[in-house]
């Protein structure tokens, strides 16, 4: 006989009661995440600039492992708090952003509450990791982290800054060992170590609240020995200190080991070029619907600052071999035009283009001729003033600087017109000698996402955007293979190193990497530090010295060692001359890149595809 049905629904119907109950009554950690998780987040910021306290980076994101060390559920509003931890790190971090233009608090906030995801994403994928595969924490932590750090570098263009890593870099000792395993690597073993510190913290913990419990009115902090936990044993708790101070010993040893080597070494080495940095105070303003007229005097006056600020300092040092101008500082009203087309014969877009504006070939011609003598005329008096000679005398013959300049480059190809964000390399004779475009474009501030939906915002804000490059170069200045970037690019370090090994790869080993730049838009803020960072951390990984031309600052000149030489100060007109040495010594990071962060975010990609949504919400 079969069983009764109703009487099968009525069973059903009740151990739904009692499982809903049972949920309902299931501890959740929803009230113990919001301390937590805003204390990691402050300390973290004190570890950053303006603060620099960066020995709390090692023990700030204790608060965070304490909610993921945790078993008890930590339930949709404790992520969200998590959230919002991250929120409050980023948008102090990132406040800068929206001193540019004032339509950029709204990138400011987008971003920031991007950005601000990773941290519950690292908690829950680190408890999935813990409570349901027992991976150690001292295991799981580091590579969810180091993971994360470096999925949000790459994906929607990448934003590599602000890393735990970056942190350290006013500290040489610790940062070398990022040649060996990138900023990501130093990011997982300072995980490490704060992983290490909560659970020596949490060992000591439970064993001061056994011995000072009564036995008599608490029974059940009073386990037996078999049950009580590893952590509170004296021997773990001396391990857990032992591997914490071993770690961070390891680190410091081998970053002075690397600092002695370096000293040795580049004691006996030559001077690879004698290089002339400027940095002017001039302010770069975006407006909607701008007069021309106002901005055509703020254009000039600008050039014509740095030509001064050039002309001042070559005369007080006579031996240079090359000056470097700031990112777009070189532009003034006319961008470098290149025509990559033979015999006169337009392309058909441009005829098409030409008749839609009601213009000769002659025209055309004539406008681009004028364009192409005007900026002569500009590398002459740039050239003058290198040698430190006024706008009105002769360019004499002979040897003298070079000019790596940051200017705007603009080309008519045989298919399109192309605009570029460009540093260009003109010789002592004023030819130009070779250009580099920048790689990777900044979102919104030099292209549209997603421009079928969002393409209307051109219209809107006057704003047109560039083409990305689409190689890297270096220049053979002197004897000595130059290889620039641009603004940001040091932001996104696996595009540095990439193009380190790709120019290696093709004959054209740099051996000085140089960064032009417009920090100008932040206003002499923090964000002036986090970027010079980035350029120190890509120092030491490719074991190469960088040069950086900033206008409104900061310029410095930087070791392969990510030691500061040279660094001026914010908002000031200075001129840094610079005498950079080759370094070149072999680390991994200069053969294959990030193999230890690379693994990492696949275990957590893999790590947070087995455990599912259901990870997540726990």
């Amino acid at each position: 006989m079969e069983g009764n049905p109703v009487g099968q629904q009525k069973r059903t119907k009740t151990d739904s009661i009692d499982t809903v109950a049972t949920q309902a009554n299931t501890p959740s950690l929803t009230g113990k995440v919001w301390l937590p998780a805003f204390i990691s987040c402050i300390v973290l910021l004190a570890a950053f600039p303006p603060f620099n306290l960066y020995p709390l980076a090692w023990i700030a994101p204790v608060g965070w492992l304490l909610v993921a060390a945790r078993k008890l559920p930590v339930g949709r509003r404790g992520y969200f708090h998590l959230w919002l931890s991250g929120c409050l790190f980023w948008l102090v971090s990132l406040h800068s952003i929206r001193l540019a233009f004032w339509v950029l608090h709204f990138g400011w906030l987008a971003m920031s509450a991007y950005l601000a995801i990773y941290i519950p994403l690292m908690v829950a994928v680190t408890r999935a990791m813990v409570h349901r595969w027992h991976v150690p924490l001292l295991i799981a932590a580091p590579v969810t982290w180091t993971g994360f750090e470096l999925l949000r570098s790459v994906l929607l263009t990448g934003y590599a800054a602000t890393t735990l890593a970056h942190s350290q870099v006013w500290q040489p000792l610790v940062i070398q060992i990022a040649d060996m395993l990138g900023h990501g690597g130093l990011s997982f073993l300072m995980m490490m170590f704060a992983a290490t510190f909560f659970q020596l913290g949490r060992g000591l913990l439970e064993r001061y609240r056994i011995r000072t419990s009564d036995p008599q009115t608490t029974p059940d902090l009073q386990p037996s020995p078999a049950s009580v936990p590893p952590t509170s044993k004296f021997g773990s708790i001396a391990m857990h200190g032992l591997a914490a101070l071993a770690l961070l010993l390891c680190v410091l040893l081998y970053g002075q080991f690397r600092i002695t080597q370096a000293d040795s070494e580049l004691a006996a080495k030559p001077i690879l070029l004698n290089c002339l940095l400027l940095q002017e105070n001039t302010p770069t303003v975006f407006e909607m619907n701008a007069d021309l007229n106002a901005y055509e005097e703020r254009t000039v006056a600008a050039w014509t600052s740095y030509a001064n600020l050039c002309r001042t300092a070559a005369r007080k040092h006579k031996l240079i071999d090359l000056v470097i101008w700031p990112e777009s500082s070189f532009t003034r009203l006319e961008p470098y035009f290149e025509v990559d087309y033979q015999d006169g014969q337009l392309p058909d877009w441009l005829k098409q283009e030409m008749r839609t504006f009601g213009q000769t070939q002659s025209e055309f011609e004539s406008r681009l001729q004028r364009a192409q003598q005007e900026f002569s005329a500009k590398v002459n008096f740039a050239l003058l003033a290198s040698r430190g000679l006024e706008p009105f005398e002769l360019l004499p013959e002979g040897d003298g600087p070079d000019l790596l300049v940051g200017c705007d480059h603009a080309r008519y190809g045989r298919q399109q017109f192309q605009q570029y964000s460009g540093s260009l390399w003109i010789g002592s004779d004023g030819q130009v000698n070779g250009t580099y475009d920048k790689m990777h474009l900044v979102m919104f501030g030099e292209y549209i996402p997603l421009r079928p939906l969002l393409g209307w915002l051109e219209g809107v804000f006057g704003f047109s955007g560039v083409d990305a490059g689409t190689e890297p170069r270096a220049f053979n200045i002197k004897g000595t293979n130059v290889a620039p970037n641009i603004c940001f690019e040091t932001m996104v370090p696996h595009l540095i190193s990439w193009q380190v090994r790709q120019l290696a790869s093709q004959g054209s080993d740099p051996q000085l990497l140089v960064n032009v730049t417009n920090d100008s838009w932040f206003k002499g803020t923090s964000v002036l530090q986090h970027h010079l960072a980035c350029s120190m951390i890509c120092s030491v990984e490719n074991r190469r010295p960088m040069l950086v031309a900033a206008n409104t600052g900061l310029t410095a000149e930087i070791d392969g060692c990510g030691r500061l030489v040279q660094c001026t100060k914010p908002l000031t007109a200075e001129a840094i001359y610079a005498q950079p040495k080759a370094d070149g010594r072999w680390g991994l990071v200069q053969s294959l890149g990030y193999p230890l962060s690379w693994l990492c975010a696949g275990v957590t990609m893999l790590a947070a595809a087995l455990g599912g949504w259901s990870a997540v919400r726990r």
